[in-house]
């Protein structure tokens, strides 16, 4: 279930993921690990096991998820 009212976003959470660049049709993944990073849209980050979605909004935060992305 994707949950929408969380504050966090944790390992385990589903997430709709669209390739494409944003253009194709989304799918349901699974975040694996996750990283915050120091500035926006950088590639590197200190692990952590949750993110607040305000750093997610701000492009500070990296995933892997269980589709290889």
């Amino acid at each position: 279930m994707i949950r929408q009212d969380d504050k966090q976003l944790q390992g385990g959470d589903k997430v709709l993921w669209r390739g494409g660049f944003g253009t194709h049709q989304p799918q349901v993944a699974t975040v694996m690990d996750m990283a915050i990073t120091e500035g926006p849209r950088q590639k590197y980050g200190a692990s952590v096991v949750a993110v607040d979605w305000t750093v997610v909004r701000a492009n500070r935060a990296v995933f892997d998820l269980d589709n290889g992305h």
